[in-house]
């Protein structure tokens, strides 16, 4: 079942890579290694570019997470009527027996610590299924000691892109929801990994529970308040929205605006949230709906964490 509903549009690929560029060279510098970028002029995609940059943002993460020396390239390659987006790195490689492990949840390589801007620490498996979802196959090549390259393989339009040059959805010029901090509670694991994807592109910093245990965790161990919650209304463990609410409102001292989001909408669900003043988002998740109202609730809740 489709988590998020892409939002598939015509984009030229250069200003997208000239984005990752700007994103990721202060990082290169500061890790003292070479990143460069082959642009490339001309080509357009269809595709999502919110996912599209989400998933080549956790790629270019994972080559700099384990390249110590020599650096990372991020080019491109047509191959027939597709655009395959390669990421190299010169880090240690993968071994032939862990190359079938690398895209599941949890697994990271080589004891490297994690990424903190991903709770589950989740980078690889979100290209995955972000992959699947957006049917664009993700691939990987490795040899242990010299490096490994994932390819992206993107359909191409015939098409020029109806955005002006330099925009995507992913990075709008909108800076409205960056920095925010979201603790989405859901319990199946699919929901939270595109939840984050989505979020994380946004600019906003993503906690994620299944469970109302593991969310008071997050609330306990966190540095700030989230300024807001996204929650599903029924977990497991007959756990529901009401319940994740009063935890939060227990361990939290200042009002954190709700979001709900249901599979199951119908009279009781929608009494409750009229009721209670939430929003109410039903599933498939439709990005922009989200990030329009994301923006209203923060515009009506200032955060105050």
């Amino acid at each position: 079942v489709s988590v998020f509903t892409a939002c598939v549009v015509v984009l030229a690929i250069a200003p997208v890579l000239q984005t990752l560029e700007t994103r990721f060279a202060p990082l290169a510098e500061q890790r003292a290694l070479h990143f460069r970028v082959r642009t490339r002029t001309g080509v357009y995609l269809r595709t999502d570019p919110a996912l599209l940059v989400e998933m080549l943002m956790n790629l270019l993460s994972n080559a700099f997470r384990y390249t110590e020396r020599g650096g990372v390239l991020l080019g491109t390659r047509l191959r027939g009527d597709r655009l395959v987006i390669q990421v190299w790195d010169t880090g240690p490689g993968i071994a032939p027996g862990d190359m079938a492990a690398i895209f599941e949840e949890f697994v990271q390589l080589g004891g490297s610590a994690r990424d903190r801007r991903h709770g589950l620490g989740l980078g690889l498996a979100i290209v995955r299924r972000l992959g699947k979802a957006l049917e664009c196959p993700v691939s990987v090549r490795s040899r242990p000691g010299k490096g490994t390259v994932f390819d992206v393989s993107i359909p191409i339009s015939r098409e020029p892109a109806l955005r002006p040059a330099g925009e995507t959805e992913g990075d709008t010029g909108d800076d409205t929801l960056r920095g925010m901090l979201v603790l989405v509670v859901d319990d199946e694991l699919d929901i939270l990994v595109a939840m984050e994807a989505i979020l994380a592109a946004w600019g906003c910093y993503v906690l994620v529970a299944r469970s109302v245990a593991e969310a008071r965790q997050h609330l306990q161990e966190a540095l700030r308040f989230p300024d807001v919650l996204i929650t599903d209304h029924r977990l497991a463990n007959a756990e529901t929205s009401e319940d994740v609410v009063a935890m939060v409102e227990r361990s939290v001292p200042v009002p954190v605006p709700v979001i709900l989001v249901s599979g199951e909408v119908g009279p009781r669900i929608e009494a409750q949230v009229r009721e209670r003043g939430w929003p109410l988002l039903s599933k498939p998740v439709n990005p922009q709906r989200l990030r329009a109202l994301l923006i209203e609730v923060l515009a009506a809740h200032p955060p105050q964490g």
